[in-house]
């Protein structure tokens, strides 16, 4: 066995020992919902009865696994938050306790000893709030999926027959898969423009940075534009929001996309199996807006999608934000994210010197 395959077999040892709590409570709250399934398959009966307004999902309908779908993807979420804070914290104290050794590290390690006597605590704080930043905005993230799959799974449930008319109950679903779509995919978009704010060169942060507040108003646009196409299809008859979805379902794909871009770096170390899974979840995102709710609520005479998909999409969503927590536990081990933090900035640094000094004649290599 070779050494280079020693020294990763030895990491993701030591990854699964040191973090083995929080990745054992992730996978099981992800096993959770194919375990009931199975029971539920196990001992249900075999007849089938419409499950239209008052017939009970799990033995009438033949899509239960969907519309419980919602319920363990929320109980997957509310779990694997925790989770997500502790990194949080975790990371936090790891700052604070290792104050002067984290700053000491940057200036033997980077070019900050060569400027101004304080460069090294102004990129120790730079280093603190991009962490911050990162961690706040995916606990964001995880709310409003949260929040996403909870009010989803509420609305399965059967409304009292004069309460909502059915085309209303359709709309409403629609509109609130859609706002909390676009809220979510907004949040992903603040993450990369804090992962993008890292490739900022430390001596233009002490200057006016408006790199974060340009994409906060590119972010404002979209949304104005996205509010737009929703108020006008929502006039319309029937309310079929092609063109919302569309526009959520292009931004959320390319959004993750970038993130993932940013992530996908040499300082990480991502595991390659973990960034595969993300790649494929950020294309599966492309056509979970499109699901159809008819689908959830077992109406057959409308089907937007194959039932294959239609079984396989939940799955892939889970196993997507399994793999997507299972790599911020990653990046918490060993301090990668401080480290990707740090060296990331220092390179935007360098690279300018480095690049004069190859281009100039002659090179001394």
């Amino acid at each position: 066995m070779s050494s280079s395959i020693l020294y990763q077999y030895s990491k993701y040892k030591d990854w699964l020992r040191e973090g083995r709590y929080q990745i054992s409570v992730t996978v099981f709250s992800a096993l959770l919902s194919p375990i009931v399934e199975f029971v539920i398959r196990l001992f249900s009966t075999s007849d089938k009865r419409p499950c239209c307004f008052g017939m009970h999902p799990l033995t009438d309908c033949n899509d239960y696994y969907v519309y419980y779908s919602y319920l363990f993807q929320a109980i997957f979420i509310f779990v694997t938050l925790f989770v997500l804070l502790y990194n949080m914290r975790y990371t936090d104290v790891t700052l604070r306790e290792n104050k002067s050794l984290i700053a000491n590290y940057i200036e033997r390690n980077t070019n900050k000893r060569i400027k101004r006597c304080d460069e090294k605590v102004f990129a120790f704080k730079v280093v603190s709030v991009i962490t911050r930043q990162f961690y706040i905005l995916w606990v964001v993230v995880w709310v409003l999926w949260l929040i996403y799959y909870v009010g989803k799974f509420a609305m399965c449930f059967p409304h009292k027959m004069g309460t909502l008319c059915y085309s209303c109950q359709e709309i409403s679903s629609s509109v609130f898969e859609l706002v909390f779509d676009f809220l979510s995919t907004a949040a992903m978009f603040g993450i990369y423009l804090v992962l993008n704010n890292v490739t900022t060169q430390f001596d233009k942060r002490s200057q006016k940075d408006y790199g974060l507040w340009n994409g906060v108003l590119f972010l404002v646009l979209l949304f104005a534009i996205w509010l737009s196409i929703l108020l006008i299809e929502s006039c319309e008859i029937g309310g079929r929001f092609q063109y919302s979805t569309l526009f959520v379902s292009v931004f959320s794909t390319i959004t993750f996309v970038m993130v993932l871009g940013k992530l996908n770096s040499n300082y990480l170390q991502i595991p390659p199996l973990f960034l595969l899974v993300m790649y494929l979840y950020a294309i599966v995102q492309a056509y979970v807006p499109f699901k159809s709710d008819y689908n959830i609520a077992c109406v057959s005479k409308v089907q937007n999608i194959p039932t294959a998909i239609s079984f396989i999409l939940p799955y892939a969503t889970l196993v997507g934000k399994l793999f997507v927590m299972l790599t911020l536990c990653w990046i918490v081990d060993k301090k990668r994210l401080i480290f990707f933090v740090i060296h990331k900035s220092a390179a935007m640094d360098e690279t300018p010197v480095l690049l004069d000094e190859l281009d100039s004649k002659p090179v001394e290599f």
